[in-house]
């Protein structure tokens, strides 16, 4: 189904489209709590951002109704395989162990809007900058909260939610430090925090980041920003990409130790336990950061089998779209991670009793010799 990028010319039209996309998908448990921009914005994979309706190529439909497991083992297959067949949700997955080399995928370069997890790309850019002397996290950033549109430079606010105050919010007109923005933006997920480090850094800047070090996530707009998502500009992501960020964080490459303990230091002080983490064992460790809109649920980062922290870890990224059920979703997503949990840690042991015969045959030959 293609969407035309100059729009359709009247509302009718726009809203009978619309109707029949909701009601071929059954994504919706009813069409009359949507609004046009929320159902047009629920997927967002690389689409051309340009006239009134967002275009969705006829090849992105085929892998959300279609989508390919790819998994190291048939039986973790079956089982992950028949988990997201019982859901109507839109999964995307991105698992990688770099131990035991087990990979699973489904879905795995579908963008979704990215919710708070594009967060983690601009902690990770700025950490990077931190380590490179580019910036400090110590300096200070003024507080505020006027941010300009990306599509006009009109001006705009975030609103604080009073079912969970942001702290940052008693602070307007006062200096905070670069290192609390990013505490406050990873651990409680700030809105406020997310608008001023992009202001300070600038998206351009945070972007060039995230290209230098192997990340193709872009950072587009700021939180609130409506103007901009009233006409589709959004910050976008998928399983494999969060997955590859993730990774970066143990890359030699990118990062020093230090900046690497700073950065799962923050990542690990995410209290979220009801999706990845919900069924694992209390020894493991988690350091992620979870995302989630009234259409889009996901949690990606990183855990630890063991609860030394020492253990070489596994990535995992698992998105949904188009839940009904923020509790259902949540438990499906704790079984898929509770599943891959169990399978990384049996593989890893098939490969360490390979290698344990491997050098018992070895000691054996040199022996007979």
């Amino acid at each position: 189904m293609y969407m035309d990028e100059r729009g359709y010319k009247g509302a009718s039209q726009r809203y009978i489209l619309i109707f029949a996309a909701v009601i071929f998908f059954h994504f919706f448990e009813s069409c009359t709590t949507m609004n046009y921009y929320e159902i047009r914005s629920m997927f967002l994979p690389s689409a051309n951002y340009t006239g009134s309706i967002c275009r969705v190529s006829d090849s992105t439909w085929t892998r959300i109704l279609s989508p390919q497991i790819i998994a190291s083992h048939p039986e973790t297959e079956r089982r992950v395989s028949r988990i997201l067949a019982a859901s109507t949700d839109v999964y995307g997955l991105s698992i990688y162990d770099p131990v035991s080399g087990y990979r699973l995928e489904w879905n795995s370069d579908l963008q979704f809007h990215a919710a708070s997890t594009y967060k983690t790309a601009i902690f990770i850019a700025i950490m990077k900058m931190d380590q490179d002397k580019k910036t400090s996290v110590n300096d200070p950033i003024d507080v505020e909260n006027n941010f300009q549109s990306i599509m006009d430079n009109s001006i705009f606010s975030v609103v604080d939610d009073p079912s969970e105050p942001d702290v940052l919010f008693s602070n307007i007109g006062n200096s905070v430090r670069i290192q609390e923005l990013l505490s406050l933006m990873m651990e409680k997920s700030s809105n406020l925090a997310t608008n001023l480090l992009i202001k300070n850094y600038g998206s351009k800047n945070i972007n060039k980041v995230l290209r230098s070090i192997g990340s193709d996530i872009e950072v587009k707009r700021g939180v609130s920003d409506d103007k901009a998502y009233a006409d589709c500009i959004n910050n976008t992501v998928s399983a494999q990409q969060l997955e590859n960020l993730y990774q970066l964080v143990f890359d030699a490459k990118v990062f020093d130790s230090l900046h690497q303990k700073q950065i799962l230091e923050i990542l690990k002080k995410n209290t979220e336990t009801k999706i990845l983490s919900a069924n694992l064992p209390r020894e493991a460790l988690i350091a992620h950061k979870h995302g989630n809109t009234s259409k889009v649920f996901h949690d990606a980062g990183i855990i630890f089998p063991e609860p030394s922290g020492t253990t070489e870890p596994y990535f995992i990224a698992i998105l949904t779209s188009g839940y009904r059920s923020e509790k259902k979703t949540s438990r499906m997503m704790a079984r898929i991670s509770k599943i891959i949990y169990d399978e990384v840690v049996k593989e890893r042991l098939r490969q360490e009793e390979k290698k344990e015969k491997a050098n018992q045959l070895f000691m054996e030959k040199g022996n007979e010799e």
